[in-house]
């Protein structure tokens, strides 16, 4: 019964995905600040070659959203659109880009975001979007706490109590990484976009700032030039208590065709073990950090939560 139905599931998917054979371009959000890192890793990498790509070991792909946006192309092109050409519509922030996403009702607008999104945000809204499979899991999603390179009385914490006397900055529009921050005991968690999270570290405002591994060494930079070198506490982690999707729009004329191919294309890179490969590759899930103390965050009020 189990492969019958996983057989009319991929006969129905390849029903509605013929029709996406005559359409050549969809209309996607994407990060304004990463669009042109992202269409320069594609010249350099060759524009249809990307989608077949194998190795994940350029560096661009250590940034999250560069790797999704690769994901979106590839996952597309093994559901058999090899002609589909995804048109970059630049958005300053995922705040900006969600109500356009479920008001879309016609061609041109976007179909989908080509990042993903936590699924607590997206559950908010589940009416208005589809929500595809997941490609980071809860269980893969390890963050660290970053702290200037030379502070040697950050680095030499051990423990989660240990933090409590310190301050970070997160962005409340970000679900999994605000609950990250907010839910270990932090005495106070101030909320602000990324460039003040490092502007702030800079100033010596806050502490530490929580990100993933994939870059053990971070250079952050001020609005007024300067810049700090970040590594991570050694030893601790956080986890980020959400799985990531991508949305589609449902009102969209084509979002239920295009959330099926972009389906389809996912469940077979996840199945053939190209999505883990990549996530690895790329230090998202990084060996070096498997052994370290993982904090797994409460749902708790904080002393003080500052809007900046």
């Amino acid at each position: 019964m189990y492969l019958l139905k996983r057989l009319m599931l991929l006969v129905s998917l390849a029903g509605v995905i013929a029709p996406l054979s005559f359409a050549q371009n969809f209309k996607v959000a994407v990060s304004a600040e990463k669009r042109e890192v992202y269409l320069a890793f594609r010249r350099i990498n060759g524009n249809d070659a990307v989608k077949t790509l194998t190795t994940y070991t350029d560096p661009a792909l250590k940034d999250r959203v560069i790797l999704e946006l690769l994901f979106m192309e590839q996952a597309l092109f093994r559901a058999g659109l090899e002609g589909v050409v995804l048109d970059l519509i630049p958005y300053e922030t995922l705040e900006f880009a969600l109500p356009d996403l479920i008001d879309a009702d016609s061609k041109g607008d976007i179909v989908a975001t080509s990042f993903t999104v936590a699924r607590k945000k997206l559950n908010k809204i589940k009416s208005e979007v589809h929500i595809t499979t997941a490609i980071i899991e809860s269980s893969d999603t390890h963050y660290g706490f970053f702290v200037d390179k030379f502070n040697q009385e950050l680095l030499n914490i051990k423990t989660q109590a240990d933090l409590q006397d310190y301050t970070t900055m997160s962005n409340s529009a970000w679900s999994a990484d605000w609950e990250a921050a907010t839910g270990i005991g932090l005495g106070r968690v101030l909320d602000g976009s990324w460039e003040d999270q490092q502007n702030a570290l800079i100033d010596g405002d806050t502490d530490f700032i929580i990100r993933p591994f994939s870059k053990m060494d971070l250079t952050i930079s001020h609005s007024d030039g300067t810049s700090m070198r970040l590594v991570p506490i050694p030893n601790l982690k956080v986890a980020l208590p959400s799985t990531r999707h991508y949305p589609v729009a449902k009102r969209h004329p084509q979002g239920r065709l295009f959330n099926a191919a972009l389906n389809l294309g996912l469940v077979k890179m996840k199945k053939d073990g190209t999505i883990a490969k990549a996530l690895n590759q790329t230090n998202y899930i990084n060996a070096l950090v498997s052994e370290w103390t993982l904090i797994e965050p409460v749902t708790q009020s904080v002393l003080g939560i500052t809007s900046f």
